[in-house]
């Protein structure tokens, strides 16, 4: 893995978990320090996370992390929702044998994880699933989108399991993914496709109770 790319890992992770708070300033500088890599990979990393509209670049004013907006993102969820089903579908159809030896791999490591697995370990897990079923659907194009609403959602999953979401919550959401894994495995496309309907559509009760709690007033 380059350099650019841990760069970005890191400071992705800092903003989904909000140790760089959304709303907040900061700098190049300030990035190189928490994320412990060098003005080059940072850099690219930044432009990345821009593109991504994960971080504002402002001229003359710095950089910005993008503020919390549950509006926006019950209004794209729609859209992750057509993409993710997309990708699933597709990679159901076509992953190829190192596909689902990697698929295998993350079902076991939930499984291993599922009684006492962290938020924080989940989206690891998470992070690279999503990228092998990119990969296996064979379909990267999808991945300028889809990635970046995936990081954007995923922070604002963080902030509901760690805030307002009940006990066990965390629980379900490791059997769901674990049964669209299953799903995926045994290559059925169309229960693919309603799986992740099924697991999408219970993003909007989530950012419904985000929204209606304090929390979201904080990092607006």
């Amino acid at each position: 893995m380059s350099l650019s790319q841990q760069a970005f890992d890191r400071l992705e992770s800092l903003i989904v978990t909000t140790d760089l708070q959304p709303g907040a300033r900061t700098t190049l500088g300030e990035l190189e320090r928490l994320s412990g890599f060098g003005r080059t990979p940072v850099h690219d990393a930044v432009k990345r996370l821009s593109t991504a509209r994960l971080i504002h670049v402002q001229p003359r004013s710095g950089l910005r992390i993008a503020p919390l907006d549950l509006e926006e993102e019950r209004l794209l969820l729609p859209v992750r929702i057509e993409m993710e089903a997309i990708a699933c579908k597709l990679a159901a159809q076509r992953a190829d044998a190192d596909h689902i030896e990697q698929l295998s791999a993350a079902a076991e490591a939930l499984r291993a994880g599922r009684d006492g697995m962290t938020l924080a370990e989940f989206n690891v897990v998470d992070s690279q699933l999503n990228a092998v079923i990119l990969a296996a659907s064979g379909e990267m194009m999808l991945g300028n989108t889809l990635m970046p609403l995936q990081t954007l959602y995923r922070r604002s999953g963080w902030l509901f399991h760690t805030h307002v979401a009940s006990e066990g919550a965390m629980a379900d959401i490791v059997t769901a993914h674990l049964d669209l894994l299953d799903i995926i495995i045994s290559r059925d496309p169309v229960a693919a496709e309603h799986m992740v309907r099924a697991m999408l559509s219970e993003v909007y009760s989530a950012l419904q109770k985000l929204q209606k709690s304090k929390v979201a007033e904080r990092y607006a």
